[in-house]
């Protein structure tokens, strides 16, 4: 029996009835002197009254959407899903012999529309995830539509959106992930943006890699994480969709880069990536020099748009200006570019996160 469901509230309800009434019709028998009468009127007293705290604690859970399942309660909620490596090289495969990602959740916080604070919006939960392909570890967190709570939750297919900044713990920022989690509970409250999981990860995911997106060798392997241990752990524990159509990535000046790279070059994982315009080459990091010129080349994406077959995304801008001119002079069907502004207000993000749900499933 689940911790929300209306069948633990019953039956905690019915208890406490029979235990009242019985405590009512036998208490003259009970009250009779005797040490082993009065263990008997302690025992019925305290049963009584810890059914009714537990009533009343399942009605508040139950209101205020504090633990989902018993084993978030007892501190055991832990998902984990093995990832297998396929065509690899044989360096790789060894690396990732016996070992599971893991994907664990640290922290849980209900989910409200703003204006609408007795609608439920979801789930807001920090995870740590590790790979195993990758070898990377990292923490974010993961936005849990509410649609995914409900008795059919478990056999849908929902989008995913990646967003890559380093801001999502900055409370004030509008990339902070609470900011993230409002917005698109609003907005799916609203009818604009269809249910969505949404991961939020740092663009600084590992140590010597800088906010790029590339496997360095010898290096941190960013882009394994972002197109194989992800997937695979988000799919492992929650109703995430196996279509790479249904996949999209979103950065900010700090992680806008990453997104375009990640879609540009992995088209068979995301279809969609939004950022600002003119993020064409990564931010510089200490390992940059020593890289081969083909890997210097693979990180100017204007280059890859001139050399390169044209990939079946779509890439959305969020603004209109100049520094979006080399990419739109160099788009070709399949590939499609459009540009949407953020919205005004406390919602910024609001008119891109419809955008990228609206283009969700239309991969060219």
């Amino acid at each position: 029996m689940g911790l929300t469901s209306p069948a633990l509230i019953v039956l905690l309800a019915v208890l406490a009835g029979v235990l009242l009434a019985g405590a009512i019709v036998f208490w003259p028998v009970l009250a009779v002197p005797g040490p082993g009468r009065v263990a008997a009127r302690i025992t019925v007293v305290c049963a009584l009254d810890l059914v009714v705290l537990g009533l009343i604690l399942a009605i508040a859970n139950r209101s205020g959407d504090f633990y989902a399942s018993w084993s978030e309660l007892f501190g055991t909620e832990h998902v984990s899903g093995r990832v297998v490596a396929l065509g690899r090289s044989p360096v790789v495969a060894h690396s990732v012999h016996g070992r599971d990602g893991e994907l664990g959740v640290t922290a849980r916080f209900p989910v409200t529309v703003p204006g609408q604070r007795q609608t439920r919006g979801g789930k807001l939960l920090a995870v740590t995830m590790t790979g195993p392909v990758s070898g990377i570890g990292t923490s974010g967190f993961l936005y849990v539509p509410q649609a995914a709570a409900s008795p059919r939750g478990k056999h849908l297919d929902l989008p995913v959106i990646v967003v890559i900044s380093d801001r999502i713990r900055t409370s004030a920022a509008a990339f902070s992930a609470k900011r993230i989690a409002s917005t698109a509970a609003l907005e799916i409250a609203a009818g604009q943006m269809r249910p969505a999981i949404i991961v939020m990860l740092p663009a600084s995911i590992a140590p010597g890699a800088g906010r790029g997106c590339l496997d360095v060798p010898g290096g941190p392997q960013v882009g394994l994480f972002f197109t194989e241990d992800l997937p695979q752990l988000i799919r492992s524990g929650f109703p995430a969709s196996a279509s790479a159509a249904q996949w999209a990535l979103f950065g900010d000046g700090t992680g806008g880069y990453c997104a375009l790279q990640l879609a540009l070059a992995n088209s068979a994982v995301y279809s969609v990536a939004a950022a600002p315009p003119g993020y064409y080459t990564p931010p510089a990091w200490p390992g940059r020099a020593r890289l081969t010129r083909p890997l210097r080349q693979q990180e100017n994406l204007l280059f890859l748009l001139r050399h390169q077959p044209m990939q079946p995304v779509s890439v959305l801008l969020t603004s209109n200006s100049a520094a979006a001119t080399p990419l739109l002079a160099l788009a070709r069907s399949p590939m499609r570019v459009s540009i949407t502004a953020l919205g005004n207000g406390g919602w910024p993000l609001a008119p891109v996160l419809d955008r990228i749900s609206r283009l969700l499933g239309t991969q060219p």
